[in-house]
């Protein structure tokens, strides 16, 4: 017993594995017991439905037996009243008329003779002694000694087949005077009773005789070999030696049992694995949820880190203008710790004039625009610069902007435009003369006061190199 709980301290099972264990038992019991409970009941109606077939043949063939009775009792009174009938045919063919399952009547004397026999034809056994033959000894002694009607058989018949022989004891004057018999063979039984037309129903019979030492002889089968946990009820007549069997291989309720505790295991598995995955769905939306927000609180940090590094000024702010949050290089723009810049409006960081110019477009970010302006922003320190601003409509209702210092660039631009219109003042001097050319040394532009010392058109000079200008010149 150690040796096998030992191992079993090494299993161990979660809470949703021992749910499912014990709705698989109990589901696995409870399907087990409704099927041995259905299991009982057809048994039992298979169990009377075989009574009833056995009685239904019991009583036919007892009919046809009781007509050896009634057939020998009317031999044998006249026979004891009347002496042997000196006509036995004509006498026996009556008898008959009355008993038509009756194959045969005989009359045996004292010492066992058949003296007299009808129908002779097929029943050849005139002066045959019963008393002297090894088979038909027995049934004979055993009516003497029970003194009144007795069934024997079934036997092998001296005229060949077999059957069963109905005798009834004559006695004279109280003095033992022989039988009066009545031979009824197994093929006129068996088609009375109609257990021939009966071999393709459900049950099966068996026909034996019982012996003196107990044993059994088979005489009539429908089936040789039946089943170990085949149903059988067998009925006998107790002034007889013959049993029948009524056997029944039907075996629906037991193959009922089994299909039904196989589908009642598969529902237990189904059940108890289905048990164990729905509590076990707690625990992995658990862990499913916990990744997921460690991969999202990874992403955010980088995310923050991506966004306090940026080089550009990154801001978030509601659509009343108010600054929600800011990035490092944000902070710097605008020279304000980031606590204040925080509780400031959008409107408090750009002038007057370029709000005035451009108001801010909080209307076409709603609606999902994504805008891009240059404005000129104001620093905590009274200071201005120009900002290039982007901004766009995020999925949680804020504003996400991006600001560019683009202040050098804008000097730039200023220093090119100045000199852009001092080369325009000069280029148009009547008093100099300029001229444009490309890469291959081509004119393209020349001001007015060059074409005037050439001689020559803007349009004739065009694309043409210097010495071919020079040359035509000449």
């Amino acid at each position: 017993m150690k040796l096998i709980l030992k191992p079993l301290k090494y299993i161990k099972l979660g809470m949703s594995q021992f749910s499912g264990l014990l709705v698989f038992v109990f589901v696995f019991g409870l399907t087990t017991y409704l099927s041995y409970q259905r299991y009982l009941i057809l048994k039992s109606s298979e169990e009377n439905e075989l009574r009833r077939q056995a009685s239904q043949v019991e009583n036919e063939i007892k009919r046809v037996l009781e007509q050896g009775f009634s057939s020998t009792q009317n031999l044998a009174f006249l026979t004891e009243n009347y002496g042997v009938p000196e006509d036995f045919p004509k006498v026996a063919k009556l008898i008959l008329g009355t008993n038509s399952n009756i194959d045969a009547l005989e009359l045996v004397d004292s010492t066992g003779l058949i003296t007299n026999v009808y129908p002779f034809e097929g029943n050849e056994v005139l002066g045959f002694n019963i008393l002297k033959d090894s088979i038909g000894k027995e049934g004979a002694l055993k009516t003497m000694e029970k003194g009144g009607y007795y069934v024997t058989g079934p036997i092998n018949l001296k005229q060949g087949g077999s059957g069963f022989v109905c005798r009834t004891p004559i006695y004279v004057e109280n003095q033992f005077a022989g039988f009066a018999a009545a031979v009824i063979k197994l093929e006129s039984l068996l088609s009375e009773v109609s257990l021939k037309s009966l071999e393709n129903n459900p049950f099966s019979y068996q026909l034996y005789k019982t012996n003196t030492d107990g044993s059994e002889q088979i005489f009539y089968a429908t089936k040789e070999v039946f089943s170990n946990n085949a149903m059988k009820h067998f009925i006998s007549d107790y002034n007889g030696e013959w049993k029948l069997y009524v056997i029944s291989e039907k075996k629906l309720a037991l193959y009922g049992f089994y299909v039904l505790g196989g589908l009642g295991l598969i529902l237990s598995i189904i059940a108890g694995v289905f048990t164990t995955f729905l509590l076990e769905q707690p625990r992995t939306l658990r862990k499913m949820v916990n990744e997921k927000t460690h991969l999202l609180q990874e992403n955010e940090q980088k995310l923050r880190a991506f966004i306090a590094q940026a080089s550009d000024g990154i801001f978030l702010a509601d659509f009343h203008g108010n600054l929600l949050e800011a990035n490092i290089k944000g902070v710097e723009l605008f020279g304000y710790p980031k606590e204040e810049l925080l509780t400031k409006n959008l409107v408090e960081l750009a002038t007057k004039s370029d709000l005035k110019k451009a108001p801010l477009r909080f209307k076409e970010i709603n609606k999902g625009h994504s805008v891009l302006t240059e404005r000129k922003l104001l620093r905590k320190d009274g200071s201005s610069f120009y900002g290039e601003v982007s901004a766009k409509k995020l999925n949680d209702g804020t504003i996400l902007g991006i600001v560019r210092d683009v202040t050098a660039r804008k000097k730039l631009e200023h220093a090119a435009n100045e000199n852009l219109k001092k080369f325009q003042k000069a280029f148009n001097s009547q008093t100099i003369g300029m001229a444009i050319f490309d890469n291959e040394l081509k004119f393209a532009d020349a001001n007015q006061y060059f074409l005037e010392l050439l001689g020559f058109q803007l349009k004739e000079v065009i694309g043409k190199k210097i010495r071919r200008t020079r040359n035509h010149n000449r």
